[in-house]
């Protein structure tokens, strides 16, 4: 009887001992408790603004475990504090902004690049007359006159010389009335006569319409210029209103 009560004791102290360490233990893990009731016994390591560090407490050689504050409920410590993320939200999306376009002209001799193409000076107008500024629509004004009268100069000057060319080559005839007739001399001679003065004649009218033509293409080009010059103006404006 004696032996047993000396086993029941020894039992019960094993017993006790075993439950304090155990008691002991518990009370020094801490307790990671999910959105989603999910609990962890881990080891909490570090606590940040917006997330914590630990590791699990079964397994303390382990990786690092990082989680976000917003996927808690709560983490109970070993020392029985509570702290309680249920009003923690989750970080708004932010919208990936698109880098600003560039529309701006640059300039390459008589040709324009806009947003990587290469355009034509009409084009550049088309462009630059969406501007509500009254520089830009002055100078892009001014430009589109010039052009106009530069091209009513060289259509005139294409006219005038394939004018003067045809009346040069005979494709237009002059009568014979047309020429200054010679007098003197028979029939076959004054006939001889009038058909080189008709000659004669023809090339000097071609000749004048040719050079008339050759002078209206010298005014062409100098409008030419001087459009070019309001077109490069009216980019520069145009450009200038993109960084205001």
């Amino acid at each position: 009887m004696i032996q047993q009560n000396k086993i029941f004791l020894s039992f019960t102290k094993r017993f006790v001992i075993a439950f304090f360490l155990l008691s002991v233990q518990c009370r020094a893990q801490d307790t990671v408790v999910k959105r989603n009731s999910e609990k962890i016994i881990a080891k909490i390591l570090e606590v940040l603004p917006s997330e914590i560090k630990y590791k699990m407490f079964n397994y303390q050689d382990g990786p690092l475990i990082t989680v976000p504050k917003w996927e808690l409920k709560e983490v109970i410590y070993k020392n029985g504090m509570r702290e309680n993320y249920d009003s923690t939200k989750p970080p708004v999306a932010v919208k990936e902004i698109e880098p600003k376009k560039d529309l701006s002209i640059f300039i390459s001799g008589k040709f324009y690049y806009y947003k990587a193409l290469r355009i034509t000076e009409s084009d550049m107008l088309e462009v630059t007359k969406s501007v509500k500024d009254k520089r830009v629509l002055s100078a892009h004004k001014k430009t589109r006159e010039l052009r106009f009268t530069r091209q009513a100069f060289t259509g005139a000057g294409v006219a005038s010389g394939a004018l003067g060319l045809m009346f040069f080559t005979g494709i237009i005839p002059l009568n014979n009335g047309s020429a200054p007739m010679s007098g003197t001399g028979n029939r076959g001679s004054r006939r001889g006569g009038q058909n080189s003065a008709l000659t004669t004649y023809r090339h000097t009218v071609g000749g004048y319409f040719m050079l008339t033509g050759l002078g209206l293409g010298v005014v062409s080009l100098v409008f030419k210029f001087e459009e070019r010059k309001h077109a490069h103006l009216t980019v520069k404006l145009y450009n200038k209103t993109l960084g205001e």
